[in-house]
């Protein structure tokens, strides 16, 4: 005895399952197909050491776009890092840029603080194809950086107390 199926009905549910798997993975991964980016070169003097291209820049916290390509410009001692932020995003330009890190994983991510409302949106100037951020120093850029100094210190101070003792 032969089994009825209704080749029709499985064809258009299979179809239908492959279309809605689609539609998931879509809105999981937050496509937006009409958002419009703007690009902006953020400046940094010293080490990006954690950041990558894919990571994330957030402004006051808020996820707005990615890093796009990071490279040494004519300068060895700078690095160049280009992102898209969301063209709603309002970069100023008394807007300032750091990098900052995720937790203790060492992850590293761009991070874009306000401005006051009355400042001019940034542009690009000159040449320039892209608006230009000069990155400052972060909390954790500044204690690395110093960390050699302080040290030395230390051993200095050590040196000093052992002489003394000594005597």
């Amino acid at each position: 005895m032969e089994t009825r199926a209704n080749y029709i009905l499985i064809g258009a549910f299979s179809a239908a399952t492959v279309v809605a798997a689609f539609l998931f993975l879509v809105w999981l991964t937050g496509f937006e197909g009409d958002a419009e980016l703007q690009t902006y070169d953020v400046i940094f003097d010293g080490s990006v050491a954690g950041l990558s291209e894919g990571g994330d820049v957030r402004y006051n916290g808020i996820k707005v776009g990615e890093v796009t390509r990071i490279s040494l410009g004519a300068d060895p001692r700078l690095v160049n890092v280009r992102i898209n932020v969301d063209g709603r995003t309002p970069v100023k330009v008394d807007s300032q840029a750091r990098l900052e890190f995720q937790g203790i994983t060492g992850v590293a991510f761009i991070e874009i603080t306000g401005g006051t409302p009355a400042s001019a949106l940034l542009e690009a100037e000159g040449d320039n194809d892209y608006p230009i951020i000069i990155a400052d120093r972060s909390a954790v850029q500044q204690l690395i950086t110093s960390a050699p100094l302080v040290l030395t210190a230390a051993n200095d101070l050590l040196v000093r107390i052992d002489r003394l003792l000594g005597e």
